[in-house]
């Protein structure tokens, strides 16, 4: 596998406001970063088919949850959440991929409700948890224009807890 991340291919700039990255006028010459607002629900491992029916406060990814506060007081390290964003996609004959980068520490990616991806085992609590840091590529059909992505990251054992790198998407 190619990584998207190549030299050949800088990433452009779009962001996403309010869970939504809207790409219909992007052609995919370049990787695009899955960055901005996406939907945070902290301590939540929400169901992958409910999760867009749900409104969650807004958190800039890329970002742990340990840079961020709830009331005025920093998340802790350990713990779980939930991130959904929904992304539209242009009319296309080309497939494109999602890169998906290390995790603090366990996650699993949902693609419109189904499992894409997953790193370790996540759990709402330390005995059923199990880290593991991989960077992974997930396939996305042409036939496809709207991926709503649901990721669930939970961390029992490090010091930082969430997502410092971006998700790209590109050809």
């Amino acid at each position: 596998l190619v990584s998207l991340a190549s030299p050949a291919k800088r990433p452009v700039s779009t962001i996403a406001v309010a869970g939504v990255l809207d790409l219909r006028s992007q052609n995919f010459s370049q990787i695009i970063p899955l960055k901005g607002q996406w939907q945070f629900f902290w301590n939540q491992l929400l169901d992958p088919h409910l999760a867009f029916s749900e409104k969650g406060k807004m958190a800039d990814l890329p970002g742990k949850w340990t840079d961020q506060k709830l009331n005025g007081k920093k998340y802790p390290s350990f713990g779980y959440a939930t991130y959904k964003l929904r992304i539209l996609l242009p009319q296309r004959t080309d497939p494109l991929r999602i890169e998906i980068p290390e995790v603090y520490s366990a996650y699993i990616l949902f693609i419109n409700g189904k499992t894409a991806s997953s790193n370790g085992r996540v759990s709402t609590r330390p005995a059923g948890f199990e880290p593991h840091w991989e960077r992974k590529f997930v396939d996305i059909a042409s036939a496809v224009d709207t991926l709503d992505l649901t990721l669930q990251i939970a961390n029992f054992v490090h010091s930082k807890g969430g997502i410092s790198k971006p998700l790209l998407i590109g050809k």
